[in-house]
């Protein structure tokens, strides 16, 4: 039963008609001027083929219905094709998830409250955009996450507080009124992005995107789009990912060039200058000028070398670590006895391998090292000690006759003890839809019992055949520090951040200042993961703990003097410390005058500072 679309006014009396039509039409000429009823120029999603059908913008509910959920605008035009259900299936946007706003006047002329909305989620008393009108003119303004997409229709969902029980489900004492409608998306125009307290960023709000959250509708600042330079270059690089790294600070957005210990390890000529938190990326820079005939060949555990025959005859090559001065002893000089080479087998890069035990340079060929093929079909066999390497000596059948289908709308698949398998695909078939449960209700909606063209019970085996999906939505994906949408995210099925995000790790991040990549900065230190925890996000204050300069001291207090700044980051003499230079320092001793260039020499001391003028020629 469809409500009646009148030119009419039948049931009202020729008075009431007259003042209630008026009335809305005097409402209407108010806002003439206004191009669309929906806010920030947004496009309105509602058809013009049904506001064509329209009285003068206002459609007319009247007569009477034998229950609720019935379409409103199901005769809005005469045939179905411009339809309003048809026209939201067609919408890109109107998915299960995405957050819509529905906006109109309504004018209520009937004696009971009236209530109005989509249907869809699940049961009869499911919906969303859902409103009550009451008896009188109303302007109605909600917002609503869509909860049905292909399979819902907007009804008349039933009277409140009705008495009556003729009219309880019926307009027949009244009409209502419905103009001014908009139907649309909700933009992020009017969304305030986060701010993070501990280190303020400003986000670009992306005003007319469709959204209603911070993944959709907030962009952090780049290092690239703020041009962050890394400079002077020889103490600075750009961060791997500065192309595409939040951040708008030097800390965030480079890394340091600190001198590392193997740029004197490049030749054979260097060792690394003492001192903390020297900058500089050549060995002049970094590095003291040593010789393979003093280095001594690694000979701890584990480590398998051997002094090179040249450096044992007193050859002055140039060299200071294991590989400039030593060869590796490899695998591929490990004999393995003929007796065990039905249990173990050589590594296949024996002579990639540093070693020179069984351990070390073979693997053992056993039932317990053997992966059974299908898990549902062969499971290990018990005990799993044996030797072996092929799936009849080390894995047994499971067969479906001892296998029970995990939901009651399964049934056994017949000949069960000549099945292999122990899953409900291998063993098992389904009965009626309704008999099925959908498999994760982060996926699926399920379908009505019965089908829309049918009137039957709906058949089905399958998720697909019983349930609606649900499709992942970039909202999901918040704090975008620690989410991001997967790619093509509104092709992938679900409705959880785990689904729909890929999320951030600390485990991929380098806090800023950690130069080497161990987890350790000049400024910060990366937070350690445990086995049953693992930090998310993509920024120092989410994946780091800070080193104050408070906790650090120099080891040349005669050359530094502390940094005023309190609450400084860092760990080194530069960080932390300004430098102390003699022109600065008044010598103390008799007869002692600062050294030439005293503005060039650092130190706070007469031995550093001064010469003794009677030793000057």
């Amino acid at each position: 039963m469809k409500f009646i679309a009148a030119t009419l006014l039948l049931l009202l009396s020729p008075c009431t008609a007259s003042k209630v039509r008026n009335n809305l039409r005097q409402t209407q000429s108010g806002s003439a001027a206004k191009s669309s009823p929906c806010p920030d120029g947004v496009t309105n999603r509602f058809p013009d083929a049904l506001l064509a059908e329209a009285d003068d913008g206002i459609f007319k509910l009247l007569g009477k219905v034998q229950a609720p959920q019935d379409g409103v605008f199901s005769n809005f035009p005469q045939g179905q094709n411009d339809s309003l259900t048809t026209a939201l299936k067609a919408d890109a946007d109107f998915v299960i998830g995405k957050r819509w706003m529905l906006k109109m006047k309504v004018i209520n002329d009937g004696d009971h409250n009236r209530t109005f909305g989509f249907q869809g989620g699940g049961g009869s008393s499911g919906g969303f955009l859902t409103f009550n009108a009451a008896p009188g003119t109303h302007v109605i303004d909600i917002q609503d996450n869509i909860a049905s997409a292909d399979h819902t229709e907007f009804q008349y969902r039933g009277a409140t507080g009705c008495t009556q029980d003729a009219n309880c489900d019926q307009i027949s004492s009244g009409e209502i009124l419905m103009s001014d409608i908009c139907l649309a998306p909700v933009v992020c125009k009017s969304f305030v992005c986060p701010t993070p307290t501990a280190t303020p960023r400003m986000f670009k709000l992306l005003d007319d995107q469709i959204g209603s959250s911070d993944a959709e509708c907030c962009e952090l600042r780049k290092c690239k789009a703020e041009n962050v330079q890394c400079t002077p270059a020889t103490q600075y690089a750009n961060q791997a990912d500065y192309d595409s790294r939040a951040g708008y600070t030097k800390d965030e957005c480079c890394t340091v060039k600190n001198c590392p210990t193997d740029i004197c390890n490049e030749t054979s000529k260097w060792s690394p200058k003492s001192g903390t938190g020297l900058l500089g990326s050549t060995v002049e820079e970094c590095c003291d000028s040593k010789e393979c005939r003093d280095w001594s060949c690694t000979s701890a555990p584990n480590s398998k070398w051997k002094k090179k025959e040249a450096q044992d005859s007193g050859d002055t090559a140039k060299g200071s670590s294991d590989l400039e001065c030593c060869d590796k002893i490899t695998c591929d000089s490990f004999v393995l006895p003929y007796q065990m080479r039905t249990v173990f087998k050589m590594k296949a890069n024996a002579a990639e391998i540093q070693g020179d035990t069984l351990a070390e340079c073979c693997d053992s060929q056993m039932c317990k090292d053997y992966d059974c093929p299908d898990n549902t079909q062969w499971k290990p066999i018990e005990g799993n000690l044996k030797a072996g390497s092929t799936t009849e000596e080390c894995c047994e059948k499971q067969m479906c006759s001892t296998f029970n289908c995990s939901k009651s709308g399964l049934q056994p698949k017949r000949n069960r003890s000549s099945r292999q398998g122990q899953s409900d695909e291998e063993c098992c078939e389904l009965k009626f839809c309704k008999d099925h449960t959908c498999s994760d209700a982060t996926k699926w909606v399920h379908f009505s019992d019965l089908s829309s063209t049918t009137d039957v019970d709906r058949r089905g085996d399958s998720d697909r055949e019983c349930c609606e999906p649900i499709m992942c939505q970039v909202a999901v994906c918040s704090p975008v520090t620690a989410w991001k949408p997967k790619a093509d995210i509104t092709n992938i099925q679900g409705s959880t951040r785990d689904q729909c995000c890929r999320p951030f790790f600390c485990g991929d991040f380098r806090c800023a200042t950690d130069a080497d990549g161990d987890g350790v900065g000049t400024k910060w230190y990366k937070r350690i993961d445990t086995n049953a925890y693992k930090f998310q996000g993509s920024t120092d204050e989410e994946c780091c703990l800070p080193k104050y300069c408070s906790q650090y001291s120099t080891s040349a207090p005669t050359e530094w003097k502390r940094k005023p700044d309190k609450n400084a980051l860092g760990s080194t003499d530069v960080e932390c410390y300004d430098q102390k230079y003699c022109s600065e320092y008044c010598c103390i001793g008799d007869n002692m005058i600062l050294k030439p260039n005293s503005q060039n020499h650092v130190g706070s001391t007469d031995r550093e500072c001064c010469l003794d003028r009677r030793t000057i020629g």
